[in-house]
């Protein structure tokens, strides 16, 4: 690498070594990009629910541009970030963290949500509900029992 290359990347440090190069540059921002057209994307279907009775106070539109208004605060702060730069040492701890994330868990509660999406109308509120819970504990690791002695 030549002198130039070096003091050409934002990512050295201030003793002059070259930290690694970021594998996906532009995952954050686009994952980034992607919250904040979610943020419009819920603001313009905020806007399209019509008003309410003239003499309500709070309205049906109300929530919805909450939520997208927090939405696009959020995501604008997001953006901001990710074309920034990234710092060397926050990058190589999120690849550490990374490496480190237990995805069975995380694929087991998503599938175990989608199971009680679909439990909720034939068995009710209260069974799916139940079982919910203690298949999540157990997900999680809870191995004792409910019962005390």
């Amino acid at each position: 690498m030549s002198p130039r290359d070096a003091t050409a990347n934002p990512a050295n440090d201030a003793a002059g070594a070259v930290a690694p190069p970021d594998e996906r540059p532009w995952s954050p921002r686009i994952a980034a990009l992607l919250f904040l057209a979610t943020g419009v994307a819920v603001l313009g279907w905020a806007f399209a629910i019509p008003e309410g009775a003239i003499d309500q106070d709070v309205g049906p539109r109300a929530f919805p541009l909450l939520v997208g208004v927090g939405l696009c605060v959020a995501a604008s702060v997001a953006v901001v970030q990710a074309f920034r730069g990234s710092d060397p040492a926050l990058t190589e701890q999120a690849r550490e963290e990374a490496r480190l994330t237990e995805w069975r868990p995380v694929a087991a509660l998503l599938a175990l949500l989608v199971c009680y999406l679909f439990a909720l109308a034939p068995c009710g509120y209260w069974q799916s509900t139940a079982v919910l819970f203690a298949l999540v504990a157990r997900v999680l690791g809870s191995r004792g029992s409910c019962v005390t002695h």
